[in-house]
């Protein structure tokens, strides 16, 4: 990501959530769910997978839950990118914030829609992960580039005095 210049990769991360909180906003905040016209669908779906050897536990409501999580998944990981490095699990608090207040905003103001609980628990283990991995992929590139300059500075330690 990095081409030389020091705000490419922010610059480019900014972009990046912008346009993943555009789209959750337009799933979040739409007046009615967005799996409504769906659900016959998804549910037939679900009982021909079942018919077919998926476990009879995975049903509408797992599958909700699961979409649930995913969908912070992107932006966990991108607040965490965003922040420093050592304050990564500030972006699941971010996140778990963003999230129950959609979840408010839906039940006062989208009559179609109802705010819950859950959704704001799986929404922000959503981001946990999302943060999570953010954070384990930035250590394991510290940790790679610091025996990178440990063995270059070795190599030059070598050649210098042999």
């Amino acid at each position: 990501m990095g081409n030389g210049h020091p705000g490419w990769r922010r610059t480019a991360l900014l972009a990046a959530a912008a346009v993943v909180l555009a789209g959750m906003g337009a799933v979040l905040l739409w007046p009615a769910p967005v799996d409504r016209e769906l659900y016959g669908t998804i549910l037939r779906l679900i009982r021909r997978l079942q018919g077919h050897g998926l476990p009879v536990w995975v049903d509408y409501q797992a599958v909700e839950s699961l979409a649930n999580v995913l969908l912070y998944i992107p932006l966990g990981m991108l607040a965490a990118a965003l922040l420093p490095v050592r304050r990564w699990w500030l972006a699941v608090l971010l996140c778990a914030a963003l999230t129950a207040g959609v979840e408010g905003f839906q039940d006062l103001f989208l009559p179609g829609r109802q705010g819950d609980v859950r959704d704001v628990l799986l929404n922000s283990c959503g981001a946990l992960l999302g943060a999570a991995a953010a954070a384990a992929a930035r250590w394991l590139t510290a940790v790679r580039r610091r025996r990178r300059r440990a063995f270059t500075a070795r190599r030059r330690t070598r050649s210098v005095s042999g």
